[in-house]
Formats: structure tokens, C-alpha cells, sequence
């Protein structure tokens, strides 16, 4: 088990603050309720810690978030932004945005899949020239 795998996800969120229902939390929070303002705050530490990292060791320009925390994304994408840009060196020289998936379930997993595949290839094409 993975350091991001044990703290970000939503099992591992679940687990440690103890709630059923991410939707209704989501909801909850965005409404100003401080129980569910606390469990976002704790996983955008969390994820936000490893959004810090990736954004300064690959110097992103922009985050899509998608997946398991895609209710109501907006509100925990801008929270995750204004935590990077506080906390990551790289936005220091330039902006970040972070924002969500516009791509449904299938088409992510098309979107992956040709992406190792052009991947695959190309290095296969530069190594024969």
C-alpha cells in the first residue's frame, strides 16, 4: 500500500473520518457545515501534499481531477489550487490551474489506453532511428 493510495483516496478518507457518503459531505461543506469543512481540509492536505510534489518535480501548468471525487469537483479543485500555489515552489514562477475532467468513465479509459499505446510506440519508433 502507497503512501497516496493510504492517505488520498477515498477508502483511506472514509477509514479516518469515519462518513459513508462523500456526496453528502461535499454538500455539507460547501454549505459551511464545520464537521464536513474539516474532512475536505484533511483530504485536500492529503492529496494537495502530493499534488505539491508532482507539480514540482514535473513543473505542471495544469491538474484534471477525476475519478472518485468528482461530485460537485469544482469546489475541491479550487480548494486543492489554492493550496498548491501556497505550498509549491514551481507556482512561484508561474500559474497552475487545477480543475475537472470533463471526460465521462469511458472515455478516460479510451483516453488512457491511446495514450500508452502512442507512448509504446514512439519509443519504439526513436530506438530504430
Amino acid at each position: 500500500c502507497g503512501c497516496l493510495e493510504k492517505y488520498a483516496t477515498m477508502t483511506a478518507l472514509k477509514q479516518r473520518r469515519g462518513f459513508d457518503d462523500y456526496s453528502k459531505v461535499i454538500d455539507s461543506a460547501i454549505k459551511g457545515d464545520a464537521a464536513s469543512s474539516k474532512i475536505i481540509n484533511d483530504l485536500v492536505k492529503c492529496l494537495g501534499a502530493a499534488l505539491v510534489n508532482a507539480t514540482n518535480l514535473y513543473d505542471l501548468d495544469e491538474i484534471i481531477v477525476f475519478g472518485e471525487f468528482s461530485h460537485r469537483c469544482d469546489y475541491l479543485c479550487e480548494l486543492l489550487q489554492h493550496y498548491i500555489i501556497n505550498h509549491s515552489v514551481v507556482c512561484q514562477t508561474h500559474s497552475l490551474m487545477v480543475r475537472p475532467s470533463t471526460l465521462t468513465g469511458d472515455e478516460a479509459a479510451a483516453s488512457s489506453a491511446i495514450s500508452a499505446l502512442n507512448a509504446f510506440y514512439k519509443q519504439n519508433l526513436e530506438m530504430r532511428f
